[in-house]
């Protein structure tokens, strides 16, 4: 079968895509990504690409919406913009381009609703994928991008129904272009969540690490990470040892890394930072000075198998590598659905969370706690056997080709 993935060009979710992508070849079937030529350098073969800008350039450059969506919150209208107007031109472009390289089933992103909507008018079948926190709404559940613990009372359904209904609010340019192709294509389609596969999705949230859902949706599988995990627990560090790492859009972030020396100095801890290349070399410098260990990028695996505690930013795939390891984590979530992702950390145990403005003696203080109280790292031991018992990058594929197969 000739499998085509969607997404938004953001390269954590091509890289974990990209997982599913390359076992799915392993298996027999040809699998290409329909992605700006821009992402060509985040795409390697077996898998291919079909550039969705071929024939004319899309409405935003990727560079320039990266940019935006590294900003965080301050360019948070801007960032909702940037994703409609690609919504809107993907509507455009990808059923000639579907039709044109024969591609006969599609796996398509939860966060670009365009590849449900077009999949519905062509007739193909399609499974939808969650990269991040999966879009499926319960009544216990808040928004993915707000850091509210899950609550199933009656105050706490009030309150997410609240949320949601700011969501909506936010997300209206880009449930507007979903609504008028719906209407043109007579599909009933104007949602992000009307948008997913009747088929089933797979997530790579694991259930153990989720809130409590009043309603679990029957074909929504969560199959933990879509990558190779560690067999078991890395053995733990004989010193104490810190791993940060903000992901591969927020990595730039100087002022975060800078507390972050200072509180490991104020407890007297070794600090290990990588930035993704998004820091300059006076910045390196600087935090070389406080005593971190700075790298553009490493072996994150390894990197997070030397620490005992692990700093990120609440993006999925450093919290399943933490906690596949059992290192218990300090979340500073930042955008997207990163404080979504640090509320579940907090709630299940496995970790803290502070606010991205948290100054170096509360940082101190949260490492301190997270180094020397055995029960974070008992907690995350225990996490990391769950995700891998939820069964990743076999157990999705297995379930994809089933659900394609079926249709």
């Amino acid at each position: 079968m000739y499998i085509g993935i969607i997404c938004p060009p953001y390269p954590s979710h091509v890289t974990a895509l990209s997982a599913l992508g390359e076992a799915l070849v392993t298996r027999g079937h040809r699998v290409a990504f329909l992605l700006p030529g821009q992402c060509r350098g985040h795409v390697s073969p077996p898998l291919e690409l079909v550039q969705t800008d071929q024939a004319s350039p899309l409405p935003r450059d990727v560079e320039r919406m990266l940019a935006r969506a590294a900003s965080g919150g301050a360019q948070l209208y801007r960032v909702v913009k940037d994703m409609a107007a690609m919504t809107e031109a993907l509507c455009q472009r990808l059923p000639a381009l579907i039709r044109g390289a024969g591609i006969q089933a599609l796996l398509v992103d939860q966060m670009e609703p365009a590849g449900g909507l077009v999949a519905r008018r062509l007739g193909i079948p399609y499974v939808s994928v969650a990269c991040a926190l999966p879009l499926e709404r319960d009544p216990a559940l808040p928004p993915p991008f707000l850091g509210w613990p899950g609550d199933g009372s009656e105050k706490g359904i009030k309150r997410n129904q609240g949320g949601h209904r700011v969501s909506d609010v936010l997300m209206r340019p880009c449930t507007r272009v979903l609504a008028r192709y719906g209407h043109a294509w007579r599909l009933p389609i104007g949602s992000f969540e009307q948008a997913l596969s009747p088929l089933g999705s797979v997530c790579q949230l694991p259930a153990a690490l989720d809130f409590t859902r009043h309603q679990p949706p029957a074909h929504l599988a969560c199959t933990g990470p879509f990558r190779t995990l560690t067999r078991n627990a890395a053995e733990r560090p004989a010193q104490p040892h810190i791993y940060a790492s903000l992901g591969t859009l927020q990595g730039g972030r100087y002022r975060m890394f800078h507390r972050l020396a200072l509180a490991c100095a104020r407890a007297g801890v070794s600090l290990e930072i990588t930035h993704c290349d998004r820091l300059s070399a006076r910045e390196v410098a600087s935090l070389q000075r406080l005593g971190a260990e700075v790298h553009g990028r490493v072996n994150q695996k390894e990197a997070i198998g030397r620490a005992s505690v692990v700093v990120s930013h609440g993006g999925m795939n450093t919290v399943m590598d933490a906690l596949a390891a059992g290192r218990p984590q300090l979340v500073l979530p930042i955008a997207f659905d990163q404080p979504g992702v640090g509320a579940r950390v907090h709630q299940s145990g496995t970790g803290l969370r502070l606010s991205r403005h948290a100054r170096p003696g509360a940082l101190a203080q949260a490492l301190e706690r997270l180094m020397h109280e055995p029960a974070f790292t008992e907690r995350a031991v225990a996490m990391g056997e769950a995700i891998r018992q939820a069964g990743g990058t076999r157990r999705a594929c297995d379930l994809i080709e089933q659900w394609l197969e079926e249709k």
